[in-house]
């Protein structure tokens, strides 16, 4: 017999209490953690047992998850784990399409990209191969 529990780690590293817990396939919800985290409705364990199912994510579920089994017979036994979800908030607005431009030409390309937690990086890619290397990138933030 064993039981699953889900936890959230909060700023310091703590862990809080679970908010949700498996036992034998039976799901026991934390309400009072789950309203503390935002996850009301939105949490439950999959059919195996063991994996988190979280809905309508959003940014104020990123954090540090800890996936703690806990073993009782033939002696009491906890193991945990702790993944990393982190929530990206952006979307593409537009960009450029369908240019036709003679050998030579040089181009512009306009990407416009919208959210709160924009990449680091982009690219383009030109028949599924990075576009060459002599090319820029400008980012401006609007505000």
């Amino acid at each position: 017999r064993y039981l699953v529990s889900w936890y959230k780690l909060n700023a310091d590293g703590s862990s809080g209490s679970a908010f949700i817990t498996s036992h034998i396939y039976d799901e026991v919800h934390n309400e009072a953690r789950q309203r503390e985290l935002g996850l009301i409705g939105r949490v439950s364990i999959q059919p195996d047992g063991h994996s988190l199912n979280i809905i309508d994510v959003h940014v104020h579920d990123e954090g540090t998850y800890r996936c703690e089994v806990t073993v009782q017979e033939p002696f009491l036994v906890k193991v945990s784990s702790d993944v990393q979800l982190t929530v990206v908030d952006y979307q593409i607005l537009g960009y450029s399409k369908n240019m036709v431009v003679e050998k030579g030409t040089p181009v512009t390309l306009v990407s416009v990209v919208s959210g709160s937690s924009l990449p680091a990086q982009n690219s383009w890619k030109v028949n599924g191969e990075e576009a060459l290397t002599n090319s820029v990138s400008e980012v401006t933030t609007l505000g």
